[in-house]
């Protein structure tokens, strides 16, 4: 065996083995490896974040709409005379006004409404209390992520009537 084929097969082992400058034989690490690494780590770190910040923000939403449904129930139903079934008037307006949140409640929007006042004598104020809840269950995962609880409520005089 000559010299010359001896130095090119030395040269093709080094060139496989990838010996560093201090002489062992322990390959090379490459900048592609860590940042794959850094990839794998990094991204479901992110992406958990950026999941949980839309059902956050999209649980906020939700909650504003429901605070906007039951201010605007308690608002037009207060109107109404104490006796003409204001209850049925605050649930048909809240549910019609969020139709599209009342799926993602678990349980579906849980109103209570309570009037305060001297029902007989129309003279006296009144006031109408409407409170809602909502166990609100995530877009994304439903099964997975706990549900929010969502609650909003509003009081509304009712004015009285002169008369005599």
């Amino acid at each position: 065996m000559s010299i010359r084929t001896l130095c090119r097969l030395v040269g093709r082992f080094a060139r496989f083995a990838r010996f560093s400058r201090s002489g062992s034989a322990a390959p090379r690490r490459t900048p592609r490896g860590a940042a794959a690494v850094e990839f794998a780590i990094g991204v479901p770190i992110v992406m958990s974040l950026f999941i949980g910040g839309f059902v956050l923000v999209y649980a906020t939403f939700t909650r504003q709409r429901l605070t906007t449904a039951v201010v605007q129930a308690a608002r037009t139903c207060s109107i109404r005379p104490v006796n003409e079934g204001r209850p049925g008037c605050v649930r048909n307006t809240v549910l019609g006004l969020v139709a599209e949140d009342n799926a993602r409640c678990v349980g579906g929007v849980q109103l209570n409404v309570q009037e305060n006042g001297n029902v007989r004598d129309p003279r006296v104020i009144s006031v109408l209390s409407v409170t809602a809840r909502c166990a609100y269950s995530s877009p994304v995962w439903p099964n997975a992520l706990p549900a929010i609880n969502l609650q909003a409520s509003a009081q509304m005089p009712q004015m009285p009537v002169a008369g005599p």
